[in-house]
């Protein structure tokens, strides 16, 4: 018997052993290691329209990508990684090839390798059908993803290829098992049912174009040496996005601003997490009341109940939804056209005398046509995250018994994306935020709309559970200067029914409630023995400001921004939020949003002996 399990005992540690050496043993595939070592330089391309994908070819800071993706753009953007945006200059354009040439500066770049090009003279000779190949780029929301596949066919000045190509993916690099460029990823020759097949422009087509940028180098200055904003990574509170949905009123004119103030030919809309993904929901949640109130009659389980959040997860950030941003829209006004006004009034006057019906004919016309639109905070502009002008039809025609309406016209709109703490208070002030929007037909004038304080209030509420969040993140428990090491942050949905709290949800406190921690008692503090509530308010108290919509902000002492109790396992939980209907902001050294705190507490009446 002990020989037995002695045999069993080794051929489990063989076993084991083997499976050891199996793993370590475990092969990196050659797609892998090409890409580790090249997609450093491979970049995401932002033009006015959308974006796509470039490569850094050139240490000087020359960078190629389709022209299709930069073009009619008046702004081109290069992110180099999750962290670095720069501007760009566009050097070459070759629209029949597309293909473009950008300069950036090379001090960003002096830390990456350029890809190496294929030198061949002539497609044929640059790739064979079967041949391995991977593709590196930008599509839809991702950044520098890899997809791989074989050649399927060379042409004369494409090369087709069964890798996988999405929207975004224009421009960046098609590369071989050599780890050179062979081709540019520029279309996607899509099927009804199946993938379909990829096409990039073989790379021998850029030949030229590179001696052309070179030669143009010596002429022109790179841009200058600045990072621009780049899209947060994270995502708003998936919970304040349902409860803002769930709510029976919630403020919309402020996000309306033509409908407050005059706006010229444009209609401008301001958007905000919660306030888009209220008015995505509203449908939803109108339709399905009826089913909601039967499975509450008849006792349904939560398995048989119908869920409408079902669409809030922590993955969708990855998808691109619900990114913590302010978003802008700015589209041309429509109406009818002078001359069609004139015959018709003239018809109608004419039908008039004459004793007869007059049946209409109105034609309509976008009343201007964007060339350009800028954001000012206090004079100074503001560079926008991402950039989209397209160009909107108005194709339609309709009548009814009194006139028939017809609308045939193109003209571009544009919508921003910026982030949201360019419009926090400054210096006990809200910021003064103009949009300065240009037409094509009169690019000699601007107009100029100051965004009313109340949409720029209502903007800065949105994001107080954004900022919330920012703050547990970050936050460092001090007591006294001390950081207690047991000390963490909890939060706690609903209060908690066995503490006694001292304030009402709602009610604000007064400086004369709160003390100072007792340096005699911090041990007890520590052990988190005695005390029953802990306040704290963040920033320096002087840098706290209470306000309603709409009013004058003024100072505060009394804004009690959180509430929290210790319990015996000194842990910090979340009681309630206070200021209902109110809100506070947050600012500190140089503007900076929850720079430093301050603890403020008060003892349970059992511990007024720890007083001071």
């Amino acid at each position: 018997m002990k020989k037995f399990v002695f045999q069993i005992s080794v051929l489990v540690l063989a076993f084991f052993s083997c499976a050891s050496e199996i793993f370590a043993e475990r092969q990196i595939s050659e797609e892998a290691l090409i890409f580790k070592g090249v997609r450093n330089g491979v970049f995401t391309i932002f033009g006015d329209v959308g974006h796509g994908s470039g490569f850094l070819f050139d240490a000087r800071g020359l960078v190629m990508t389709n022209q299709h993706v930069i073009a009619n753009s008046n702004y081109i953007r290069v992110q180099i990684n999750d962290d670095v945006k720069i501007p760009a200059k566009l050097l070459v354009e070759n629209k029949d090839a597309d293909i473009a040439i950008l300069l950036i500066n090379p001090k960003h770049v002096k830390d990456i390798n350029p890809l190496r090009m294929s030198m061949a003279e002539n497609s044929t000779d640059i790739a064979f059908e079967g041949e391995k190949v991977i593709a590196i780029g930008s599509p839809i929301n991702q950044t520098k993803i890899i997809t791989s596949g074989i050649v399927s066919k060379v042409e004369k000045v494409a090369i087709i290829s069964d890798v996988n190509i999405n929207p975004g993916n224009s421009g960046g690099p098609l590369i071989n098992m050599d780890s050179e460029v062979i081709g540019i990823n520029t279309f996607l020759d899509a099927a009804q049912y199946g993938p379909g097949v990829s096409g990039s422009v073989v790379i021998t087509r850029s030949y030229n174009d590179i001696q052309h940028a070179i030669d143009l180098l010596n002429g022109v200055s790179p841009p200058e040496f600045t990072l621009l904003p780049v899209m947060p990574r994270d995502q708003y509170p998936l919970h304040a996005l349902k409860k803002a949905t769930e709510e029976k009123k919630r403020e919309t004119k402020s996000y309306y601003v033509t409908g407050m103030k005059s706006t010229g030919n444009f209609e401008i809309n301001v958007g905000t997490p919660p306030y888009l993904y209220r008015v995505e929901k509203q449908t939803e949640l109108d339709v399905i009341k009826k089913r909601q109130e039967r499975e509450k009659k008849g006792a349904a389980k939560q398995a048989e109940q119908y869920d409408p959040y079902k669409d809030l997860k922590e993955w969708t950030q990855y998808a691109g939804y619900h990114s913590p941003v302010v978003m802008f829209s700015i589209k041309p006004k429509v109406g009818v056209t002078t001359g069609s006004l004139l015959l018709n009034v003239l018809g109608a006057t004419v039908a008039g005398y004459a004793g007869t019906n007059y049946y209409g004919a109105y034609e309509y016309e976008f009343k201007a046509d964007l060339k350009d639109v800028s954001l000012y905070v206090n004079e100074v502009q503001q560079t926008e995250i991402r950039r989209g002008m397209s160009y909107e039809p108005l194709f339609f025609w309709n009548a009814d018994k009194y006139a028939q309406h017809t609308g045939k016209d193109m003209a571009r709109a544009a919508r921003l994306t910026f982030r949201h703490d360019i419009f926090r208070p400054i210096n006990d002030q809200w910021p003064n935020v103009q949009l300065r929007i240009t037409s094509i037909d009169k690019s000699d004038k601007s107009i100029i709309v100051d965004l009313p304080q109340r949409t720029i209030e209502q903007i800065w509420v949105d994001f107080e559970p954004y900022n919330e969040a920012l703050a547990f993140q970050s936050i460092e428990l001090q007591v006294d200067g001390i950081t207690p090491e047991k000390f963490t942050l909890q939060q706690e949905t609903e209060p908690s029914k066995n503490k006694k709290t001292a304030f009402r949800s709602g009610e604000t406190a007064s400086k004369e409630k709160f003390r100072r921690f007792n340096k005699d008692n911090r041990d007890k503090i520590r052990k988190g023995i005695g005390i029953e509530e802990i306040k704290y308010y963040f920033g320096n108290p002087d840098y706290i400001y209470e306000s309603k919509l709409g009013e004058k902000t003024a100072k505060s002492w009394d804004a009690v921004v959180y509430k929290y109790y210790l319990d015996k396992d000194t842990r910090f939980k979340h009681v309630d939020h206070q200021l209902q209907n109110t809100f506070v902001f947050y600012r500190g050294a140089n503007g900076s949003i929850l720079n430093n705190w301050t603890l403020q507490y008060e003892f349970s009446e059992e511990n007024k002996d720890m007083k001071k």
